[in-house]
């Protein structure tokens, strides 16, 4: 490796994010200059002045797409970036600068191909209907076990290798984790992310029910890969052995149950109104 080579890739893609950026963009290059990073961001249909404010960061290369889609934004800048480990985050998640040398520190060992900094949900401002659906969520095993994605994730040049193309079905965070079984992904001890849950209980019904459609549409390209799973039997389990977390089952049980009606809906209409949609916030 050169001298002028960075030592990995950060990709932001970003859609009408302009005051976000100008608050996080100029932070990341102070603390990752290009000898260090390379910062891609990639805007997608934006109609602010987002593209202005990252082309008035020094060393950040910018790429403009008309469509509003993060999938392409993500494989545009794939086509653009140059070195691995490469690091996909999006603009709202908060993160200790720390926390990316950790991950790609992490998977320059070698033994692992895709990592994350452990994921916390902030509820502070939130309703308690809100809070209490992630007090079952937070707990869930696919969540705990070596979960990667939800806006954060990295990966080797191995295993960014093990796909082509984002797919357009969108739920990019499900498509990478399931190229990884047990052992190929890790959530990075010590450090974490954190992003900003919805206000209300219909927001996160919404939310959820546009990621249950994106998964749904890209379950039947997944199929066969080492890191598919379900969680369908996952709140059964926090609750069987937390009695207490009961109130709090009913309500994650209702949103989901409201969200699945929707998300078939979605699905039979093909709507596809989500591919513009760049928030980080988990709701599956």
């Amino acid at each position: 490796m050169s001298a002028t080579t960075p030592r990995f890739s950060l990709v932001l893609p970003i859609h009408d994010d302009e005051a976000l950026l100008a608050s996080t963009l100029p932070e990341l290059a102070r603390a990752f200059p290009p000898s260090d990073a390379e910062i891609v961001v990639a805007c997608n249909g934006c109609r602010d002045d987002s593209a202005a404010v990252a082309r008035s960061v020094e060393g950040v290369t910018v790429i403009e797409l008309d469509r509003a889609s993060k999938v392409a934004a993500l494989n545009a800048a794939d086509m653009t970036a140059t070195s691995f480990p490469r690091v996909y985050l999006d603009v709202d998640v908060r993160v200790d600068h720390a926390a990316i040398r950790a991950v790609v520190d992490r998977l320059r060992s070698g033994d692992v191909h895709a990592a994350a900094p452990r994921l916390h949900v902030d509820v502070s401002k939130s309703s308690r209907l809100v809070a209490s659906y992630y007090r079952i969520w937070s707990r869930l095993p696919w969540v705990r076990d070596e979960m990667v994605g939800s806006g954060f994730y990295a990966l080797t040049a191995e295993g960014r290798g093990r796909f082509t193309d984002f797919p357009d079905e969108g739920a990019d965070d499900l498509w990478v984790s399931a190229h990884f079984g047990p052992g190929e992904r890790q959530v990075v001890d010590g450090v974490s992310f954190s992003v900003d849950a919805s206000r209300t209980i219909r927001q996160v019904v919404r939310r959820k029910a546009r990621v249950l459609a994106a998964n749904r549409r890209i379950a039947p390209l997944t199929t066969d890969l080492p890191g598919r799973s379900s969680n369908r039997a996952g709140a059964f389990s926090v609750v069987r052995d937390q009695p207490a977390l009961l109130p709090h089952f009913v309500v994650y049980s209702i949103v989901t149950v409201t969200a699945e009606l929707r998300a078939r809906r979605m699905v039979r209409r093909d709507d596809r109104s989500w591919a513009g949609d760049r928030g980080s916030e988990p709701a599956r």
